[in-house]
């Protein structure tokens, strides 16, 4: 996880607790938007990328078209215009080829760009100039015209093929063909046709992977991002937290001091009592200080028990005081798991708060930890509170979705919550019933040591 450096704690501070509240959430909600719509782009293009043609149906094949077939296996996209250049030039005169992808702005980009134009690059803002390319759109077939430039080198006609995306025109093939128009037979247009389609299916999944591997960065960036910031934002509402815990120490360590320095009772005793209780403010403050300066650049082993264990105490007052009773089931032995010790802390901080604030009329929240097969740790977090309503059982994971208003909505929702436990190649999952409660279960990877 990213964060500030630790001679640097004023930044922190500024950003995680005196920012505005309005703008840093509405920071978050731009962020979880934008999250939401490159998921839906990258779903959109693995659709694509399943919607393949059969082309082995093209029975029998003519040479060409077997030639066409080899070019699936291409690796990249100079590869695959290079070879189907040499199998245009051997069966179809071809002098120059090549894919023209339409841009954002609605111009025509040649896939394989060269320092000096060609003539095809001039080519395409003619045909689109004049309205063909939006007639081969519209006609969705191969067309052969004459090429009516003159100044073409030995290119007596064009070769145009569109390429679709979802019935979207995205592009076209574009060649120049020593041979006239007139002499393409229907047989030679048939055999071209169903070359050109297998290529161009065949570049269109290439550029789908392209784009899909774009926005899947694009989507890491910006999820980095959000991760980071509800992180800040959450330490503050944590820090709130327990910053209440330390109430009770402090006002014991007064009381016992108010006693030495009345000569009431056994002093010893109350230094014994003060000292136990400065230990608890110890603790405490180091908590805060781990979850907001750390800077570990890599995973850490981590016993699961121990920080199940520091979770609980962190909170066992707040939650014991709302009349929730806890229950704590889990494995003898150390279960050790590689992870980001903060990052998981949030996560079992997040869901406790989450379990506490579904029980506002009391409960039990039961805690479980316990060894999943030879390779993987179970936690459980199971609450007697409200649960959650059915339909909403699709969202909960999504950015943004929370019922929960004002201080107790936690800037470390359960989308946050899942991707870092994505990140930590583990899984989240919940059963829930309205009105008997919710549980949730995490299974991480145990480390190997």
């Amino acid at each position: 996880m990213a964060t500030p450096k630790k001679n640097k704690p004023e930044k922190v501070q500024k950003v995680a607790f005196e920012a505005d509240s309005e703008d840093r959430e509405e920071h978050i909600r731009a962020l979880e938007l934008t999250v939401q719509y490159l998921k839906g782009e990258i779903d959109s293009l693995k659709s694509q990328l399943s919607d393949k043609t059969n082309y082995s149906a093209l029975i029998p094949l003519s040479a060409s078209e077997k030639s066409a077939m080899e070019l699936t296996n291409c690796k990249s996209e100079a590869e695959l215009l290079d070879k189907t250049h040499a199998i245009l030039a051997k069966y179809y005169s071809a002098v120059e080829s090549n894919f023209y992808i339409k841009t954002d702005n609605g111009d025509f980009h040649p896939l394989n760009s060269s320092e000096a134009p060609s003539q095809l690059d001039k080519q395409i803002y003619h045909l689109e100039e004049q309205g063909i390319l939006d007639w081969v759109f519209e006609e969705k077939s191969l067309k052969v015209i004459p090429n009516l430039d003159e100044t073409a080198n030995k290119q007596s006609s064009l070769i145009i093929y569109p390429i679709f995306s979802l019935d979207k025109p995205i592009g076209v093939f574009l060649a120049g063909s020593a041979l006239d128009s007139s002499l393409f037979s229907s047989e030679m247009l048939g055999s071209l046709a169903n070359s050109l389609g297998v290529v161009c299916a065949t570049a269109h999944n290439m550029l789908v992977i392209r784009e899909k591997s774009s926005i899947q960065n694009k989507f890491e960036i910006i999820s980095s991002q959000l991760m980071q910031t509800s992180l800040l934002m959450s330490v503050g509402e944590i820090a709130g937290t327990i910053s209440r815990e330390m109430e009770s120490p402090i006002k014991i360590i007064q009381a016992n001091n108010d006693l030495i320095q009345r000569g009431i009772g056994n002093v010893e005793r109350r230094s014994e009592i003060i000292a136990e209780n400065l230990a608890r403010l110890q603790y405490l403050n180091t908590i805060i200080k781990e979850l907001i300066f750390d800077d570990a650049a890599e995973p850490e082993i981590a016993s699961i028990n121990k920080l199940m264990m520091d979770t609980i105490d962190i909170l066992q007052f707040q939650i014991s005081s709302e009349d929730i009773r806890i229950n704590i089931e889990c494995e003898k032995s150390e279960l050790y798991v590689e992870c980001f010790r903060s990052q998981i802390q949030h996560v079992l901080l997040n869901l406790f708060l989450n379990a506490r604030d579904a029980m506002p009329n009391g409960g039990n929240l039961t805690v479980g930890c316990f060894r999943h097969g030879d390779k993987k740790v179970s936690i459980s977090i199971a609450d007697t509170g409200e649960g959650i309503a059915e339909k909403d059982f699709p969202n909960i994971f999504e950015p943004h979705f929370t019922k929960k208003t004002g201080s107790k909505k936690l800037a470390l929702n359960l989308y946050m919550t899942k991707l870092i436990i994505n990140q930590h190649k583990g899984k989240i999952s919940f059963v829930s019933e309205q009105g008997k409660g919710s549980t949730f279960k995490i299974i991480l990877p145990l480390a190997k040591h």
